[in-house]
């Protein structure tokens, strides 16, 4: 019997790994590969500025400001170094790895929620569908088509959450440290790039590992201590964050979609109805594993909600 189900999941893996490739050739052409657009040209500038130290030799700190805190620059400069090839080309290659890996991340999730091959075909066509849809009134892209730490840090947590699942309802003991092993190394990673993004994993992990949890005092109050806890943040950071001047207030204002409250109508819904959608998805879904990811996504969405009520306010 054991060796039945092992050889089921090497062909799951298979299989996802041959949607992953057929999806990828699907988002080049698609939704193509621009690597100038938008922060991708930040990024490029910050990783040639570390293979040739004399360029921007004044204010510098615009391309190498957001890369402080980050390893993603150095190891793309230490790959060009290492394999003699030319900058795009590696960010070229690096593009590809970073949507094949975000999509068999995602073909891991939908595997984890439905036994039905077809539901999970669907599941990862309609994500490589979304990748450049604007998510509500956000100005943000599930996945951008240029390469910046977002590309590596993407997959990474996609890849913690699956293995967060995992960890929530193992039987065996093994199984379970193995899959919270991988989950730490994946969450680290993705800290080296962007630690910013890592510590909304590391949010939606800590939700997922309470709402899933088989200890109901932890079920129940869990998501409110971690929802306090990100309030008491959020205050931390708003009172020792440096008063902004009055040129950056104005820029501010010329950037509508940093305040939800002043959102246009429909954009608003784009916030609600996908929470709307999961609630009642999950209400009449069997599955233990999707119950889990839909009261995380549930949860995260409120504590998100909740935070950018208080904070996000123009003053």
């Amino acid at each position: 019997m054991l060796d039945v189900m092992e050889k089921e999941t090497q062909g799951d893996r298979g299989r996802g790994c041959a949607v992953a490739m057929v999806l990828l050739i699907f988002v080049l052409v698609v939704h193509g590969y621009h690597p100038y657009v938008e922060d991708g040209g930040l990024y490029i500038a910050g990783i040639k500025r570390l293979l040739a130290p004399n360029l921007y030799p004044a204010w510098s700190q615009f391309v190498t400001q957001h890369l402080r805190l980050s390893l993603f620059a150095p190891l793309v400069a230490a790959g060009v170094r290492g394999t003699g090839l030319p900058l795009p080309w590696v960010l070229l290659a690096l593009y590809c790895g970073s949507v094949w890996i975000t999509l068999y991340a995602a073909w891991m999730l939908a595997a984890r929620c439905t036994p039905s091959t077809t539901g999970r075909y669907g599941a990862v066509a309609l994500f490589a569908c979304w990748f450049t849809l604007p998510i509500a009134g956000t100005s943000l892209l599930l996945m951008d088509p240029y390469v910046t730490a977002r590309s590596v840090s993407t997959p990474l947590v996609l890849l913690a959450l699956a293995w967060g699942l995992d960890a929530s309802d193992a039987i065996q003991v093994t199984q379970r440290r193995r899959a919270q092993v991988l989950c730490f190394f994946a969450l680290t990673f993705a800290a080296a790039v962007h630690p910013l993004m890592a510590g909304y994993g590391l949010a939606a992990l800590l939700v997922l590992f309470c709402v899933g949890s088989k200890r109901p005092a932890l079920r129940r109050w869990g998501p409110i201590v971690l929802c306090g806890c990100g309030l008491a943040l959020a205050a931390i950071l708003q009172t020792l964050a440096p008063r902004e001047s009055a040129d950056y207030f104005a820029i501010s204002m010329t950037r509508y979609y940093w305040f939800p409250f002043r959102w246009k109508w429909y954009e608003q819904v784009g916030l609600i109805a996908p929470l709307l959608l999961i609630f009642a998805i999950g209400r009449t879904e069997t599955g233990k594993r999707w119950r889990v990811l839909a009261k995380t996504a549930l949860t995260l969405g409120g504590i998100a909600l909740l935070i950018a009520a208080i904070f996000s306010r123009v003053g």
